[in-house]
């Protein structure tokens, strides 16, 4: 029965089953909203975006309307499900030991709020923030009484979280690792507002 539905697929769609739910919706939007994983897909997976392997645990700078692409296989394997858990990232395992992960600097002018959004239609990427003030170091699993906040949206295919500063300037290490290995072209966006 799988071979027959996967050949029906192919013929309606022109793709396979795999596929049917992103290329519906984009003729069907409100078809998005019955699985979030049949958006409408924004990026091309096939090459994978050449991107430098980063220095520490960081690849470069972001600020406040910055949008950057780039393939998370370049990354290193540096944090796993007990670093994200004790970190309060996420209360999820998700094998992130087995995926390298790739992060961004962004420094938040005081009084900014921040909302940063995950593209990521190749591969079951997470998207984080991770407030590090050390540029000398990277987070680690003997650091969790220096990480004052962190956020992460392990949702399919992107994410959103929203950052912020109160008072001061505020450094956060922006980034994404993917679920049980997988590996893939993402893009990260950048939209700030001022609280006043």
């Amino acid at each position: 029965m799988k071979r027959e539905t996967a050949v029906l697929c192919g013929l309606l769609m022109g793709t396979g089953c795999e596929q049917l739910g992103p290329v519906a919706a984009k003729f069907v939007p409100p078809l998005e909203a019955v699985n979030e994983e049949w958006a409408a897909i924004q990026m091309e997976c096939e090459p994978a975006i050449a991107t430098p392997a980063p220095r520490g645990c960081v690849l470069g700078r972001i600020a406040c309307g910055d949008q950057v692409e780039g393939h998370s296989g370049a990354g290193k394997r540096r944090w796993n499900d007990r670093f994200y858990t004790g970190a309060k990232c996420t209360p999820q395992h998700q094998d992130y030991e087995l995926a390298p992960e790739v992060a961004y600097r962004l420094r938040l002018p005081a009084n900014t709020e921040a909302t940063v959004e995950l593209i990521s239609d190749c591969g079951d990427l997470d998207l984080f923030g991770i407030r590090w003030e050390d540029k000398s170091s990277c987070p680690s699993a003997l650091h969790y009484d220096r990480i004052p906040e962190c956020e992460m949206d392990t949702s399919p295919r992107g994410g959103r979280i929203r950052l912020s500063s109160v008072g001061k300037d505020i450094t956060y290490l922006v980034g994404v690792d993917g679920k049980k290995g997988v590996s893939g072209n993402y893009r990260i966006s950048v939209q700030c507002r001022a609280y006043r």
